[in-house]
């Protein structure tokens, strides 16, 4: 059942909200950041358009390269345990941007692909963003 509004009664103040959370950082047309989930690869459909805009400017710019920089990351859980991705994962989100934009036209000369060996300790707040491949293309 739902009771008509009384006079004097106001609504509770809604709680202060977080933009969405995007997987996908733009800073400008040549450089993006890809977010990922932990120890995962997985290209969302705005990950992956994200690629594709690189490729597009990459193209249209006659640049000559395209950084490819991969991290793992890690995340502190709250019992305090510091939970850590795969070794691997690195490698494989790199290894899955180079096939796309290889896929899309950007030779393999031109991709400088760089894996990132460091882990950055964990806050536990901030962790998600550790987890990511950064694109730049290169004049």
């Amino acid at each position: 059942t739902i009771l008509p509004v009384e006079d004097g009664i106001e609504p509770p103040e809604r709680a202060p909200g977080r933009g969405p959370v995007s997987w996908v950082r733009s800073d400008g047309p040549a450089d993006s950041t890809l977010y990922f989930d932990f120890d995962n690869d997985f290209l969302s459909l705005h990950t992956t358009t994200a690629v594709q805009r690189i490729a597009d400017q990459f193209q249209q710019t006659k640049a000559s390269a395209i950084d490819v920089q991969a991290f793992r990351g890690s995340s502190k859980l709250s019992n305090g345990n510091m939970l850590v991705e795969q070794p691997g994962t690195a490698e494989n989100r790199a290894t899955k941007i180079r096939e796309i934009l290889e896929g899309l036209g950007v030779t393999i000369a031109s991709l400088r692909v760089i894996l990132v060996p460091d882990v950055q300790p964990p806050n536990g707040i901030d962790d998600p963003w550790s987890r990511k491949v950064t694109l730049s293309v290169k004049k």
